[in-house]
């Protein structure tokens, strides 16, 4: 007989914690998220969850009151938010109050190490939990650029997933991949920039990359040498890194940050394979695939070996008008529609948002990189 799943409630919900959603009980088995809660005034109420993408439903309708959907489950989860947020006070409200009602909380919240102290305080004595997940680049400490011994290139396939715009579901397809090929059995060691690092038992390169301690050049090498330091320590069957930014610029009008991360990462490490997560296209999208191939192969080393499409649109009024990304979600329908028209070309291309697409792809990226 099949044991019950402990209930969750997902505050404050939007469109940037549909991940977390979606992907939370692939790495914390036996919880599922039952009720998830929109900040009132935010809009969605009584809508699905797929309603604030624009994509399939989830079968979970959005509440507004958190207080209800606590009392209805076991445990909390607050998704990422700075200290800054509007949103944030509201979420320590929540947290609070699961906790004087016994409840497990997990957060992913930023919260300074006194108030995190106050809330250990108040679980204590009400005999509830709280975990909070940090970024999970600690190792980043244990680097020695001073050390005489040879940094070697990997020895297993290195794959990136990055995408056109962060927009474009590159964290749920990077995060999606890794869950399935662990439970396949595959030793994945992760990379990752994301604050749900820790929850999908990634490294984090957010300290390197934001030292002002480091000059680019040292950046370089100290990321090469922790991903070596790594893989030796974890023998894993290939490496999976999420792109820390775009990986190209998008114009020369709208730079979009030049992809200058991704280009001091493919400077670090040989990238073997790259998953690509594009915005919605009008025109011929296989022969875009091929163009973009051609281009990061060029300027970056490595060419493009599949697609994502996702259901990402770019305002082009604004972009004119402001030179800013501004993008908005259309039906994912109209997705699965155009891939209909699709003859097979060279760079294939997927919803992988649709189950069957994402299995279809995995099997083709499995035989790929060889494993």
């Amino acid at each position: 007989m099949a044991m019950s799943k402990i209930g969750l409630t997902l505050y404050p919900f939007s469109k940037h914690s549909l991940p977390l959603l979606l992907l939370f009980e692939s790495f914390v088995p036996g919880y599922e998220i039952k009720e998830i809660v929109s900040p009132k005034g935010q809009g969605g109420l009584g809508q699905d969850a797929g309603y604030f993408d624009n994509r399939y439903k989830s079968g979970i309708v959005v509440g507004d009151d958190f207080r209800k959907a606590i009392d209805k489950t076991e445990a909390l989860i607050i998704p990422e938010g700075s200290m800054n947020d509007y949103l944030h006070s509201q979420s320590l409200s929540a947290i609070v109050y699961a906790l004087e009602k016994g409840k497990q909380v997990f957060c992913f919240l930023c919260v300074p190490a006194e108030t995190k102290d106050y809330l250990h305080h108040i679980s204590l004595k009400n005999n509830s939990s709280i975990t909070f997940y940090d970024n999970n680049d600690e190792l980043c400490l244990r680097v020695d650029l001073q050390s005489d011994k040879r940094i070697m290139d990997p020895l297993v396939p290195v794959i990136l997933i990055g995408g056109l715009l962060e927009e474009n579901n590159v964290f749920e397809i990077f995060a999606k991949t890794l869950a399935t090929l662990r439970k396949k059995g595959y030793v994945v060691t992760a990379f990752s920039n994301s604050a749900y690092c820790s929850l999908i038992q990634a490294h984090s390169l957010r300290r390197v990359f934001s030292s002002r301690d480091l000059c680019e050049k040292e950046k370089i090498d100290y990321i090469a040498a922790l991903i070596n330091m790594i893989e030796k320590e974890e023998r894993p069957d290939l490496i999976l890194i999420q792109a820390p930014d775009a990986i190209i610029r998008y114009s020369d009008t709208v730079p979009n940050g030049y992809g200058i991360l991704t280009y001091m990462l493919s400077q670090a490490i040989p990238i073997d394979s790259c998953v690509c997560c594009f915005q919605s296209y009008s025109g011929n999208i296989e022969k875009l695939a091929q163009s973009i191939s051609s281009d990061t192969m060029a300027r970056l080393g490595f060419s493009v070996d599949f697609v994502h499409l996702s259901n990402t649109i770019i305002d082009n009024n604004i972009l004119l008008e402001k030179r800013i990304i501004s993008t908005a979600k259309i039906d994912i329908k109209q997705i699965d529609r155009a891939l209909e028209h699709t003859k097979g070309g060279i760079v294939p291309v997927y919803n992988m948002i649709d189950e069957s697409q994402f299995d279809a792809f995995l099997r083709e990226f499995c035989c790929k990189i060889g494993i």
